[in-house]
């Protein structure tokens, strides 16, 4: 049996989807009960691929993982990359989603399907991005604060208090 693939472009309310056996796209709301209601319609053997979006893409993930069917979480430079390689210039939502369904079905071989993280690894991931955040933090307060002598002991204190909050997420 021959896979069909499918090219999601997600955004925070809605999935542009794509299949590379039809030119049209089905816009869905990004929540459960469309994404559940979509996901029974599929073929066996369906494959998705998206684009990694931060958190957007998850919910989408997880329930085409439970439903069974193979998921392909993409890198956008990569999807960037591509498009630009088959000569694909338009930037759009349905062009977008039909260049990802177009990618997993030519690189599938090459790809390794996504699998869920258990929540030990989900923790570390949130403890990571909330530390990049902090240190990002930390750099502009030091920056802000850097030529006024006024407040350089209460910044240092602040910079002193945010590098134990980095101290312990690590």
């Amino acid at each position: 049996m021959t896979n069909e693939f499918w090219g999601v472009d997600v955004a925070k309310n809605t999935l542009e989807i794509a299949t590379t056996k039809e030119l049209t796209t089905l816009t869905l709301e990004n929540n459960k009960s469309a994404i559940r209601k979509w996901l029974k319609t599929l073929p066996e053997n369906s494959c998705i691929g998206m684009e990694s979006t931060g958190s957007y893409h998850r919910l989408l993930a997880e329930l085409a993982h439970a439903a069974g069917i193979t998921i392909y979480l993409l890198q956008p430079r990569n999807i960037h990359h591509y498009a630009k390689g088959v000569g694909v210039r338009a930037k759009t939502d349905p062009c977008d989603a039909r260049i990802i369904a177009r990618y997993i079905e030519n690189e599938y071989v090459q790809l390794r399907p996504w699998i869920p993280h258990n929540k030990y690894q989900l923790q570390l991931e949130q403890l990571l991005k909330r530390r990049a955040t902090v240190v990002r933090a930390r750099g502009i307060i030091k920056q802000s604060f850097e030529e006024m002598d006024i407040l350089g002991k209460d910044s240092k204190k602040l910079c002193e208090h945010v590098d134990d909050l980095i101290h312990k997420i690590e």
